[in-house]
Protein backbone atom coordinates (compact mmCIF):
# COMPACT_ATOMS: atom_id res chain seq x y z
CA UNK A 1 0.00 0.00 0.00
CA UNK A 2 1.27 3.44 -0.78
CA UNK A 3 1.90 5.25 2.68
CA UNK A 4 0.78 9.06 2.72
CA UNK A 5 3.22 11.17 3.16
CA UNK A 6 3.39 13.82 6.00
CA UNK A 7 1.74 16.82 6.09
CA UNK A 8 4.99 18.60 6.84
CA UNK A 9 6.91 17.27 4.09
CA UNK A 10 4.17 17.78 1.62
CA UNK A 11 3.65 21.79 2.74
CA UNK A 12 8.23 21.70 2.50
CA UNK A 13 7.61 20.71 -1.25
CA UNK A 14 4.89 22.91 -2.18
CA UNK A 15 7.00 26.02 -0.44
CA UNK A 16 10.39 25.48 -1.75
CA UNK A 17 9.29 26.50 -4.89
CA UNK A 18 7.72 29.77 -3.69
CA UNK A 19 10.78 30.31 -1.76
CA UNK A 20 13.13 30.00 -4.36
CA UNK A 21 11.15 32.25 -6.74
CA UNK A 22 10.96 34.87 -4.19
CA UNK A 23 15.15 34.13 -3.63
CA UNK A 24 15.31 34.59 -7.32
CA UNK A 25 13.53 37.80 -7.45
CA UNK A 26 15.27 39.24 -4.31
CA UNK A 27 18.49 38.36 -6.36
CA UNK A 28 17.25 40.41 -9.16
CA UNK A 29 16.32 42.98 -7.31
CA UNK A 30 19.35 43.71 -5.42
CA UNK A 31 21.09 43.61 -8.73
CA UNK A 32 19.04 46.48 -10.22
CA UNK A 33 19.73 48.34 -7.18
CA UNK A 34 23.65 48.03 -7.55
CA UNK A 35 22.78 48.90 -11.06
CA UNK A 36 21.11 51.79 -9.95
CA UNK A 37 23.93 52.98 -7.64
CA UNK A 38 26.58 52.43 -9.93
CA UNK A 39 24.98 54.88 -12.84
CA UNK A 40 24.03 57.28 -9.84
CA UNK A 41 27.90 57.44 -9.23
CA UNK A 42 28.38 57.74 -13.27
CA UNK A 43 26.69 60.25 -13.45
CA UNK A 44 27.67 62.53 -10.92
CA UNK A 45 30.84 61.90 -11.59
CA UNK A 46 30.01 63.30 -15.73
CA UNK A 47 27.94 66.12 -14.16
CA UNK A 48 30.84 67.38 -12.33
CA UNK A 49 33.65 66.72 -15.47
CA UNK A 50 31.26 68.43 -17.44
CA UNK A 51 30.77 71.72 -15.43
CA UNK A 52 34.25 71.73 -14.63
CA UNK A 53 34.90 71.91 -18.24
CA UNK A 54 32.52 74.26 -18.76
CA UNK A 55 34.15 76.52 -15.58
CA UNK A 56 38.08 76.37 -16.55
CA UNK A 57 36.52 77.35 -20.07
CA UNK A 58 35.06 80.27 -19.41
CA UNK A 59 38.01 81.25 -17.08
CA UNK A 60 40.16 80.95 -20.56
CA UNK A 61 37.57 83.10 -22.87
CA UNK A 62 37.72 85.83 -19.95
CA UNK A 63 42.08 85.77 -20.07
CA UNK A 64 41.66 85.52 -23.56
CA UNK A 65 39.17 88.64 -23.77
CA UNK A 66 41.73 90.77 -21.74
CA UNK A 67 44.52 89.55 -24.03
CA UNK A 68 42.66 91.23 -27.05
CA UNK A 69 40.98 93.80 -25.73
CA UNK A 70 44.18 95.28 -24.66
CA UNK A 71 45.23 94.66 -28.42
CA UNK A 72 42.23 95.20 -30.81
CA UNK A 73 41.02 98.39 -29.17
CA UNK A 74 41.68 101.38 -31.04
CA UNK A 75 41.29 103.75 -27.98
CA UNK A 76 43.97 101.83 -25.89
CA UNK A 77 47.35 102.43 -25.92
CA UNK A 78 49.42 100.07 -27.31
CA UNK A 79 50.97 97.50 -24.61
CA UNK A 80 54.27 97.30 -23.85
CA UNK A 81 55.56 93.66 -24.98
CA UNK A 82 56.39 92.65 -22.06
CA UNK A 83 52.86 93.60 -20.41
CA UNK A 84 51.16 91.23 -23.65
CA UNK A 85 53.44 88.88 -23.01
CA UNK A 86 52.47 88.39 -19.65
CA UNK A 87 48.96 88.38 -20.79
CA UNK A 88 49.66 86.10 -23.19
CA UNK A 89 51.48 83.70 -20.55
CA UNK A 90 48.12 83.91 -18.51
CA UNK A 91 46.08 82.66 -21.30
CA UNK A 92 48.38 79.63 -22.43
CA UNK A 93 48.40 78.87 -18.24
CA UNK A 94 44.45 79.22 -18.60
CA UNK A 95 44.72 76.58 -21.42
CA UNK A 96 46.20 73.88 -19.56
CA UNK A 97 42.88 73.43 -17.30
CA UNK A 98 40.81 73.18 -20.11
CA UNK A 99 43.01 70.38 -21.44
CA UNK A 100 42.90 68.49 -18.41
CA UNK A 101 39.04 68.93 -18.37
CA UNK A 102 39.14 67.51 -22.02
CA UNK A 103 41.06 64.83 -20.83
CA UNK A 104 38.63 63.57 -17.99
CA UNK A 105 35.17 64.35 -20.40
CA UNK A 106 36.60 62.27 -22.98
CA UNK A 107 37.00 59.07 -20.56
CA UNK A 108 33.93 59.76 -18.97
CA UNK A 109 32.12 59.91 -22.20
CA UNK A 110 29.58 59.31 -24.32
CA UNK A 111 31.69 59.74 -26.96
CA UNK A 112 29.39 62.76 -28.74
CA UNK A 113 29.79 64.77 -25.79
CA UNK A 114 33.66 64.22 -25.74
CA UNK A 115 33.94 65.47 -29.27
CA UNK A 116 31.86 68.35 -28.04
CA UNK A 117 34.36 68.88 -25.62
CA UNK A 118 37.38 68.50 -27.95
CA UNK A 119 35.66 71.34 -30.17
CA UNK A 120 35.76 73.81 -27.57
CA UNK A 121 39.45 72.91 -27.04
CA UNK A 122 40.02 73.28 -30.61
CA UNK A 123 38.56 76.50 -30.66
CA UNK A 124 40.62 77.66 -27.55
CA UNK A 125 44.01 76.41 -28.68
CA UNK A 126 43.39 78.49 -31.59
CA UNK A 127 43.03 82.02 -29.76
CA UNK A 128 45.62 81.02 -27.76
CA UNK A 129 47.82 80.33 -31.13
CA UNK A 130 46.51 83.69 -32.57
CA UNK A 131 47.30 86.14 -29.10
CA UNK A 132 51.04 85.22 -29.51
CA UNK A 133 51.30 86.36 -32.95
CA UNK A 134 50.52 89.70 -30.97
CA UNK A 135 53.77 90.67 -29.71
CA UNK A 136 54.47 92.67 -32.13
CA UNK A 137 52.81 96.31 -33.33
CA UNK A 138 49.05 96.29 -33.27
CA UNK A 139 47.70 94.64 -36.61
CA UNK A 140 45.66 96.34 -38.82
CA UNK A 141 42.00 95.62 -37.89
CA UNK A 142 40.46 94.26 -41.01
CA UNK A 143 43.21 91.53 -40.14
CA UNK A 144 41.93 90.80 -37.06
CA UNK A 145 39.58 87.68 -36.69
CA UNK A 146 39.71 87.21 -33.14
CA UNK A 147 35.64 88.76 -32.70
CA UNK A 148 34.52 85.23 -35.31
CA UNK A 149 37.32 83.46 -32.77
CA UNK A 150 35.75 83.95 -29.66
CA UNK A 151 32.00 83.86 -31.54
CA UNK A 152 33.27 80.00 -32.63
CA UNK A 153 34.56 79.31 -29.08
CA UNK A 154 31.03 80.13 -27.40
CA UNK A 155 28.96 78.39 -30.03
CA UNK A 156 30.91 75.17 -29.15
CA UNK A 157 30.72 75.94 -25.15
CA UNK A 158 27.02 76.83 -26.29
CA UNK A 159 26.88 73.30 -28.02
CA UNK A 160 28.69 71.50 -25.08
CA UNK A 161 26.43 72.64 -22.67
CA UNK A 162 22.91 72.12 -24.09
CA UNK A 163 23.83 68.75 -24.88
CA UNK A 164 25.82 67.61 -21.92
CA UNK A 165 22.37 68.95 -20.15
CA UNK A 166 20.06 66.95 -22.27
CA UNK A 167 22.10 64.24 -21.90
CA UNK A 168 22.51 64.03 -18.44
CA UNK A 169 18.71 64.94 -18.04
CA UNK A 170 17.43 62.26 -20.13
CA UNK A 171 20.20 59.75 -20.39
CA UNK A 172 19.42 59.80 -24.08
CA UNK A 173 22.06 59.50 -27.11
CA UNK A 174 21.28 62.56 -29.86
CA UNK A 175 20.23 59.14 -32.31
CA UNK A 176 17.69 57.89 -29.18
CA UNK A 177 16.07 61.59 -29.14
CA UNK A 178 14.47 61.43 -33.04
CA UNK A 179 11.07 61.01 -33.55
CA UNK A 180 10.75 57.52 -35.38
CA UNK A 181 9.79 57.86 -38.63
CA UNK A 182 6.39 57.01 -39.86
CA UNK A 183 5.32 53.54 -41.70
CA UNK A 184 3.66 54.20 -44.19
CA UNK A 185 3.84 50.88 -45.94
CA UNK A 186 4.99 52.57 -49.65
CA UNK A 187 7.95 51.01 -51.13
CA UNK A 188 10.54 53.02 -53.40
CA UNK A 189 11.62 51.51 -56.50
CA UNK A 190 14.32 52.03 -58.20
Amino acid sequence: MIELVESEVVAALIASPVALTAALAAYGAGKAQGRGTLESVRRTSQRESYAHLLATAYTFKRAAVEVFRAWEDPSEPEPAPEIQEARNRRLSAALHPVTEAVAVVTLDGPSHIARLAEAILRRAQILEMRAGFHLGPRPDPRLSRSEGDFGRLTSAMDAFAREASTYLNTGKLPRQRRWPRRITGVTRRG
